[in-house]
């Protein structure tokens, strides 16, 4: 095998250089979406038990290029301590999709609680915003969209507003479990297991 000159070398390194940044930036944006997200005000849901009342909403989104897994978790209270009560705290993404800044997934109106598989699917599309300034010195990183139960009208449902407070390189592993006693702590990696997208 012979050399490769130095002056072919010096013209390819450009090209592997430009190559290998481009690379660099689509692994950075798999990731975009990435994070966890609480709604701004309490969110309703149309014939949806617990939600037709109002509660408050954090997902948990973990994104792998177009495919996005995680966890929604349903709270009585805007400081996010108090566990939804008369319906299961924890539920978990089905079918999460990314296209562009455009998400779109589906998880079961009771949560994961023992024959939960049987309730209506929510339905979620969603639009990643970053704004070019940040005003209020959080994170300025919103979707917005809507939540509509399975069959619903997402021309009437209400658009919802949800903030990122933490990027995925801030979540722990206590963030990537099921904290409802009905769901025993099962861990996010089981989340392949129940039906993610393919």
């Amino acid at each position: 095998m012979r050399p490769v000159p130095a002056a072919i070398l010096r013209r390819l390194l450009p090209l592997l250089a430009g190559a290998l940044a481009v690379s660099a930036l689509s692994c950075d944006s798999s990731r975009l979406i990435s994070g966890v997200y609480r709604s701004e005000d309490s969110v309703y849901i149309r014939d949806v038990a617990g939600f037709s009342d109002g509660c408050w909403v954090e997902l948990m989104l973990a994104q792998f290029g177009p495919d996005l897994t995680g966890i929604v978790r349903v709270f009585d209270e805007d400081q996010f301590i108090v566990p939804a009560t008369g319906m299961c705290a924890c539920r978990y993404l089905e079918d999460g999709k990314v296209v562009d800044q455009d998400l779109s997934f589906a998880f079961r109106s009771n949560g994961d609680c023992p024959g939960s598989d049987q309730t209506p699917l929510v339905i979620a599309s969603f639009t990643f915003d970053k704004p070019d300034t940040v005003i209020d010195g959080g994170s300025g990183e919103y979707l917005t969209g809507t939540l509509v139960v399975e069959g619903g009208d997402r021309t009437t449902a209400s658009t919802i507003t949800l903030r990122r407070v933490r990027a995925w390189g801030d979540l722990s592993s206590d963030d990537l479990l099921c904290d409802d006693p009905l769901v025993h702590g099962e861990a996010a990696s089981g989340l392949v297991s129940r039906g993610t997208a393919e």
